[in-house]
Order: C-alpha cells, then sequence, then structure tokens
C-alpha cells in the first residue's frame, strides 16, 4: 500500500509538472511572437520590409507580398517599386499581358511585363481576360470591359451568381441554374436551364437537368448530339432458390451524378427507360421492381404494373 501511494504521488507530480512546463512553452512562444511582430511594425516606421512572400510574374517584375496587405510590383533588377498598395495578385492564362491586382477592396488590371497598372482599381470583382475582354463587376452590375477600360457596348452580362470561362465559352450559374455564352460574339448558347454544364472538347457541350438527365449538346446549342449520356452502369443481380445470386438480362445506368437516378439498359447497350428511378432492383431475370415508384418493369422496358396501386387495392 505504502508503496502504491508513493507511485501516485509521483504520477501526480509529474503530471503536474508536464502540464506547468507545456503551459510555461505556450506563454513563451506567446511573448515571443509579440515581441516580433511589435518589432516589424516599429522597424516598419523607419522604412524597414519585413521578410514576406515573393512572386515572380514575368522575367523582369515580381510581387513583394507583405502580411499588412501593403505589398507592390517592382523591378527585380533596379528594385524599384512600380505598383504599390497591392494585397494580391491573379497572373493571366495563356500567356496574355494583362492581370489582375486588388487594392485590399477592389479590382484592377496591370501588365505583367512592366508592372504598371493599365486599369485601375475600381470594380467589386474582375475576371481574366479572354478574346480581347473581361468580365468585371461594378456598382451590382456585371459587363465587359476592353483592354482599355472602356465598356464594350452590346455586351452586357446576364445577371448571374458566378461566371466561369472554359475553352472559349463563358458559363453562367444563377439560382442553381447553369448557362453558356461564346466568349467570342457573348451569344447565348446555352440558357438558364441546366443544374451542370460542362465543355466537352471536339465533342459539345454536355448538360444535365434538375432531374439527372445528362445529354450532349452541339457547340452552338442547336442540335441534340446525345439524347441520355451515359455516365455509368451497373449490373443487377436476383435471389434463386440457388446459393449464388444470377444476375439479370438487363442493366441500370446513370445518366448524372447530382442527383444519381436509374434507367433500365439492356445487355447490348440499348435503353429502355429514362433515368427517373432512385433504385432498381432484379426480381427475376426479365423482371424488375423500380423505386420509389413502385413499378414492375418488364425487359423490354414496359411497365407491366404499379406495385402501389396493387396494395391499395
Amino acid at each position: 500500500m505504502v508503496k502504491m501511494k508513493a507511485c501516485a504521488d509521483w504520477f501526480c507530480k509529474w503530471t503536474l509538472r508536464v502540464i506547468l512546463g507545456s503551459m510555461a512553452i505556450v506563454m513563451l512562444f506567446w511573448a515571443v511572437s509579440s515581441v516580433i511582430n511589435f518589432g516589424f511594425r516599429v522597424a516598419r516606421t523607419f522604412g524597414y520590409d519585413p521578410p514576406a512572400y515573393e512572386q515572380q510574374v514575368s522575367r523582369r517584375i515580381a510581387f513583394h507580398n507583405t502580411s499588412d496587405n501593403e505589398g507592390y510590383l517592382y523591378n527585380v533588377s533596379t528594385g524599384e517599386k512600380l505598383l504599390r498598395h497591392v494585397s494580391w495578385i491573379a497572373k493571366p492564362f495563356s500567356g496574355d499581358s494583362l492581370g489582375i491586382f486588388c487594392d485590399g477592396q477592389h479590382r484592377g488590371f496591370f501588365n505583367v511585363f512592366t508592372g504598371k497598372m493599365v486599369i485601375p482599381p475600381v470594380y467589386a470583382r474582375a475576371w481574366q481576360f479572354y478574346c480581347d475582354r473581361a468580365a468585371v463587376e461594378q456598382d451590382g452590375q456585371l459587363f465587359f470591359i476592353d483592354r482599355r477600360g472602356a465598356v464594350v457596348a452590346n455586351a452586357t452580362v446576364p445577371p448571374c451568381d458566378s461566371l466561369v470561362y472554359d475553352s472559349g465559352y463563358w458559363l453562367l450559374r444563377r439560382n442553381g441554374l447553369w448557362a453558356v455564352l461564346t466568349a467570342d460574339s457573348l451569344k447565348t448558347v446555352v440558357p438558364f436551364e441546366y443544374s451542370h454544364v460542362n465543355i466537352e472538347r471536339d465533342m459539345g457541350i454536355r448538360v444535365s437537368t434538375t432531374k439527372g438527365v445528362s445529354s450532349l449538346l452541339s457547340f452552338d446549342g442547336q442540335t441534340v448530339l446525345q439524347p441520355i449520356c451515359i455516365m455509368g452502369v451497373e449490373k443487377l443481380f436476383y435471389d434463386t432458390s440457388k446459393l449464388e445470386r444470377e444476375q439479370a438480362s438487363c442493366h441500370a445506368y446513370y445518366s448524372s451524378d447530382a442527383p444519381r437516378l436509374y434507367g433500365l439498359m439492356s445487355d447490348k447497350g440499348v435503353v429502355l427507360t429514362a433515368p427517373v428511378y432512385q433504385q432498381i432492383e432484379a426480381i427475376s431475370s426479365t423482371l424488375f421492381l423500380c423505386l420509389p415508384q413502385g413499378v414492375m418493369v418488364n425487359d423490354k422496358g414496359e411497365i407491366i404494373s404499379n406495385k402501389n396501386m396493387m396494395s391499395e387495392k
């Protein structure tokens, strides 16, 4: 008993020392970081720049980003500061000459090869230039501007929540639905009717309805190239008197993941029903229960009975 009590006392003292030691280390780190931050603030008043993140913009231009959002663009060779009061930048895609910068509140554009401002920061949101046009937002209005900052005539953007560029098209999202505009002529090729849109290179525009049906349209949106796009196929099995389950003569396919709804397809790849069911169960080799509608469908896609109606009777 005496040894057990001694061990317990030793363990309590050891635990207390660990806790107090950990607290002391945490307090030490906090004190050191506070002193360093205070030192940087004092040093900045005398013109000293604290260590910061450096980002190469082009061969001669770099971005010096500080923790207080007082970054700047400068010439790597001479050290000359070309654009001050910059909180962040976005380099252009595909070798374009104009990038986006933010002064902490608004967006503007700068030349990545000279480091100088081209369009002042007056926009709440801004997107990269494509086809010599950039989408911007000012005073709640979305519109396109040219490389001088002038508003492009007859090039307004339909009201939307977000805007994405993809392979020569603008993808617009509004209230959960997507539309597609051409980047050069800003012509609407797909209206706000689809829950998902995707530009399939060398194929067309794949669209998905809110009911989970995915289709492939031509690039001008005028022709339906494929009424139902099949994203995946699942085998169906049914119970028998044997130990192992047997595979049915048809498969379940789905056309979209959001939401994932199933249709019935033959073993030769022929679509028998539209993808409107949350679940398909094989009752036999040629008979299938489709839920939650509770309909019975044969291997030809024909509805032969309604389980819910039968149960009510």
